[in-house]
């Protein structure tokens, strides 16, 4: 779950920083308000493709940077642990771009590559908007976010076969 959101010099916005709490967060406003520029932000943290168009003018770089609870997240911190990171409860994911084109991706202050940022980076934030990274309308997440939803962690693994992947009836 994304607890905190940094932002800095990235496209309007100067420095932002935006704390979010348990269950459902949304963004809304009027046009122009800048909902879209804060889905820009956290989809850098997707590992969506930077630009260094999105850096505020006259600045060197910009900066997104967010805290996620991943305390109930099993299956991320093993595979984080297959990454080479050492997972605790929290974690902490940085993006820089840079216009002199090098850009950086830390996973709690360790350097990362994009593409690991995108393998995490499911597990962490769904984005549900007319765009992409919608997992709600895949009716092959339902039950994962269902168990996920109802803390059913434990009673999953007890019902799944050792060493095959979980799959409810259907």
């Amino acid at each position: 779950m994304l607890k905190e959101l940094g932002i800095t010099n990235f496209a309007i916005i100067d420095r932002l920083n935006l704390a979010l709490h348990d269950g459902l967060n949304v963004i809304s406003g009027e046009t122009g308000a800048g909902k879209s520029i804060l889905i820009g932000a956290i989809g850098l943290l997707l590992g969506e493709r930077a630009s260094s168009d999105l850096i505020r003018s006259d600045e060197d770089a910009a900066v997104v940077e967010a805290v996620f609870d991943i305390g109930a997240f099993k299956n991320l911190k093993t595979r984080l642990l297959e990454m080479g990171f050492r997972p605790g409860r929290e974690l902490v994911v940085k993006r820089i771009v840079s216009r002199s084109g090098k850009n950086r991706v830390y996973v709690d202050g360790n350097l990362a590559t994009v593409s690991m940022l995108g393998e995490i980076s499911e597990a962490l934030v769904n984005i549900c908007s007319q765009h992409e990274h919608q997992a709600l309308l895949n009716p092959d997440s339902h039950i994962d976010i269902l168990d996920e939803f109802g803390n059913l962690g434990k009673q999953r693994s007890a019902y799944a076969s050792p060493g095959q992947p979980h799959r409810h009836p259907r």
